[in-house]
């Protein structure tokens, strides 16, 4: 026998995996998602046509495109600050604005509008 070897009792208890594996319940829930998800994205795809544009969802991009040209009273004096009875406390709403022939769209503007 060679001296660098060593003798150890060995404990070997058996394991038993309790996942039984169901192949229908992974395709149901694959159809599942799948039926949920095509008329998601066709939706997704198809609302850029109907609207006309596409737009980002950035603050600023939100901003530009829900403001009204009505609001600029508030800003006239080249900043925010007024003492107008009118523009120091502004009542601002959000709602659908007139766009000429092309509609309406979503809009932030003056309560009184």
């Amino acid at each position: 026998s060679s001296p660098n070897v060593t003798t150890a009792q060995v404990v070997f208890t058996s394991t038993h995996n309790i996942y039984v594996y169901k192949p229908i319940l992974l395709i149901l829930s694959y159809y599942i998602a799948f039926l949920h998800t095509i008329p998601s994205v066709c939706l997704g795809l198809y609302a850029p046509h109907i609207n006309g544009v596409a737009h980002s969802t950035y603050f600023s991009a939100i901003i530009a495109t829900t403001w009204n040209p009505g609001l600029d009273v508030l800003s006239d004096r080249g900043n925010t600050f007024s003492l107008d009875s009118e523009t120091s406390n502004p009542s601002l709403r959000f709602g659908e604005d007139k766009v000429g022939m092309k509609g309406e769209r979503a809009a932030i503007g003056m309560a009184n509008e």
